[in-house]
């Protein structure tokens, strides 16, 4: 058996521009600093170009580059025609200007970041799959926590398999990796209703349920790597499945610099040894699919099943040698419960009705509420990280990655987290608490929290980042997980001890820490420059304080509560100072936009100790500024930065912080227009209901950077402030329970 060739390529990025012309607009979603993008012609083949490409983007770091072509590398595509490969340009994220000189050729222009895209015979079949109205490049991921996932999408394939254990460079192949079939046909469903963990597809009187095996609060039946799939109209159905054992990948080398895009990601074929087995075990026929093992890792050794009982399908990938990026077999949770495959598959068709009811449960409960459609399904897909993101070792670690493809398998990020953290808690609470303890873990003798808990594994070490929200996040989820549940995170001096680290920050910048580059101190919003204070940090220092004199209290420890005492009238009148222009507080001293992220503290506050952040006209006043301004018309979805005069907005959106930062607070404070903008920011979430992007850009609401990003679940928290907005019946959803609640309106005489 030959060594299978290994590829290593960076962040994953595909843009097609269209038709050849002189000059295209250009976005560029990805990397901070430049990354490598290759500019392909497709053309007659035969065709050639000789010429100049300039590209200038404004950005937070700006690009401006001239490439001339002499003889570009040929490729051949298909239907008659050549890729020509023109050469790679150092881009950084902006938008801007691409523009060719000399003669043009008719044909399309793409730029992308790997050139297996093209070479592969992908680049050809997104042209293709664009003809096809059904065609998604993503839907609803089926799978268990930590397991890797596979997207069932509304033209009735599957795409984005990760089960070999390559979270990080699932395999994206346009044209899909198998699909089903009804009566030998492939089946093309008129109807895709997305449900996570769930989804349904309909054609005619055709119904097919399909259900990951997440069910909350229960890890044991979470964590198998299984599709259930039933015939429900009992048409008779079957399953495309090609062997893709000893297919891999995963991060290849960290980033030097998180969000500079020098990482790699690897990605390996198969060995070219399939073999598939079909036998019956009990009463159910079955199909395993094996490879001799791989000479590159073992993480993509095991085997696929395809298991049929009635109407009933399970798909199985059992690869239970999940190493990570340290090279390390860790192993996953399944492993705990069940030897092999064939176990789980027995597990399963014993169970099939209880899992599809357990994971069906949420959906089912939001369907017996008034709330509107466009709400419950949201929060339903939003909570795809515990899928998509997810790993979970066989010891009973877990983790979120923060983005995977695009971010070297950054795991937890303690400030993504302060949005992204609902799902978590409030389905799996015990996973919750674990990721919380493993970052209290990675606290430094002053008090510092680390940003994250490893690049493609678990075991970073003590070593703090300099961001004082961090400090803020890890405090208030630590507070929210024990007032919520009753079980204690971590000790009170723990989170003491990092209030006391961000009490230095505060006390150094008179009150609020200080950003910058004169201070070195940085932030969650690390797309833009702040400097000195911003209101964000403010009001998220405030939240924590009113937090830490609540656990003070409870803790008779009535020095620390004074202290807080002494640091909450400080921030306050430091914002007033710095930021207060009469309507609103500023981005930062010098910089006289209006800032999403303004009021970030209050909800946090509101909900964990009852009290404000910031005076109540104050809060009125933000409120008013930022629905009117953020939330204006002429945005299709609001911006993170406003000018006062509402004329211009910042080029992108982070709407999953928008919600958490901005929605959530407007919304508990009882605005009128939180609601409608909220619904607006939920339809350009809907591009792709499991695939929400940290950015989006204002101006159109189309998805930019960030796949599969981790704060998808910011959703819940809009949802959590709205309550008092909402009317009939309601779903209540807690660590501990589920209800239905519902106003009464009594008539008093």
């Amino acid at each position: 058996m030959n060594q299978p060739q290994i590829f290593e390529e960076s962040e994953h990025q595909e843009l097609f521009l269209g038709a050849i012309r002189p000059q295209l607009a250009l976005h560029i979603p990805s990397a901070l600093g430049p990354l490598g993008y290759y500019v392909f012609l497709r053309v007659r083949a035969g065709t050639t170009f000789h010429g100049t490409i300039h590209v200038r983007l404004t950005g937070l770091n700006c690009t401006d580059v001239t490439h001339r072509v002499h003889e570009p590398e040929r490729l051949p595509a298909r239907d008659g025609h050549e890729w020509l490969n023109l050469g790679r340009l150092p881009l950084a994220r902006g938008d801007g200007q691409l523009t060719l000189t000399g003669p043009l050729p008719d044909g399309e222009l793409l730029l992308c970041t790997w050139p297996r895209f093209v070479t592969s015979g992908q680049a050809d079949d997104w042209l293709d799959s664009q003809r096809d109205p059904l065609w998604a490049p993503s839907g609803v991921p089926l799978g268990g926590i930590g397991t890797g996932r596979v997207d069932i999408c509304r033209d009735g394939r599957f795409r984005n398999f990760s089960g070999n254990n390559n979270q990080d460079m699932p395999f994206e192949d346009p044209a899909g990796l198998g699909g089903l079939l009804v009566a030998g046909q492939p089946f093309r469903p008129d109807d895709f209703s997305p449900a996570f963990p769930q989804a349904r597809l309909r054609q005619g009187d055709i119904s097919i349920l399909l259900s990951g095996p997440l069910t909350p609060h229960d890890l044991k039946t979470s964590s198998l790597p299984a599709v259930l799939i039933r015939s429900e109209s009992g048409h008779a159905i079957d399953l495309q499945w090609p062997n893709l054992v000893g297919a891999g990948g995963g991060v290849g080398r960290a980033e030097g610099r998180t969000g500079y895009g020098d990482g790699s990601y690897r990605y390996w074929p198969p060995p070219d040894q399939p073999r598939i087995t079909e036998f019956v075990m009990d009463d159910i026929a079955v199909c395993e699919y094996t490879n001799a093992a791989s000479p590159v890792c073992r993480s993509a050794d095991g085997a696929h099943y395809v298991a049929r009982r009635g109407r009933d399908l399970v798909l199985v990938w059992a690869m239970p040698h999940a190493t990570d990026s340290l090279g390390v077999e860790r192993g996953l949770h399944w492993q705990n419960y069940f030897a092999d495959g064939r176990e789980i598959i027995r597990y399963v068709v014993a169970n099939f009705d209880t899992i599809l009811a357990g994971a069906g449960a949420l959906e089912a409960l939001l369907r017996e509420t008034d709330l509107p459609e466009w709400m419950w399904r949201r929060l339903l897909n939003c909570c795809y990280p515990l899928v998509t993101n997810s790993v979970f070792y066989r010891d009973g670690r877990f983790s979120i990655n923060e983005g995977p493809t695009e971010m070297s398998g950054v795991y937890g990020t303690i400030d993504q987290r302060l949005a992204a953290h609902p799902a978590t808690l409030l389905f799996f609470p015990e996973l919750n608490k674990r990721e919380l303890r493993q970052f209290a873990a990675t606290m430094t003798a002053n008090g510092e929290i680390n940003h994250d808990l490893g690049a493609g594994h678990l075991e970073s070490k003590q070593a703090g980042q300099q961001w004082p929200d961090i400090q803020c996040s890890f405090v208030i989820q630590c507070a929210r997980h024990q007032w919520l549940t009753g079980v204690e995170v971590v000790p009170w001096p723990t989170l003491r001890l990092a209030l006391e680290r961000h009490g230095q920050w505060a006390d150094a910048g008179d009150g609020v820490a200080q950003l910058g580059h004169a201070t070195g101190l940085g932030t969650s919003y690390d797309s833009y420059n702040y400097e000195g204070t911003t209101a964000y940090i403010g009001t998220l220092w405030i939240a924590a304080l009113l937090v830490g004199r609540k656990l003070a209290r409870e803790h008779n420890d009535a020095e620390f509560a004074g202290q807080c005492d002494r640091w909450i009238v400080a921030a306050q009148r430091k914002l007033d100072t710095d930021l207060w222009n009469g309507r609103f507080y500023r981005a930062f001293p010098g910089n006289e936009n209006c800032h999403a992220g303004m009021l970030a503290g209050e909800l946090y506050a509101r909900l964990l100790t009852g009290e404000d952040v910031l005076p109540r006209e104050r809060l009125r006043a933000c409120a008013n500024a930022l629905l009117e301004l953020h939330g204006s018309d002429r945005f299709a979805v609001p911006p993170d930065e406003v000018a006062a005069d509402g004329s211009g907005g910042s080029l992108y959106g982070w709407l999953p912080y928008i919600e958490a930062f901005c929605l959530a607070p407007c919304a508990l404070l009882g605005h009128p227009r939180a609601l409608p903008v909220w619904q607006r920011v939920v339809e350009a979430l809907q591009h792709f209901p499991c695939d929400t992007r940290l950015m989006y850009r204002p101006q159109t609401g189309a998805p930019s950077w960030g796949a599969y990003y981790m704060t998808a679940p910011a959703s819940w928290l809009v949802y959590e402030a709205l309550h008092e907005q909402l009317h009939g019946r309601y779903a209540v959803i807690h660590p501990k329970f589920w209800a239905i609640g519902q106003k009464i309106r009594r008539r008093f005489d």
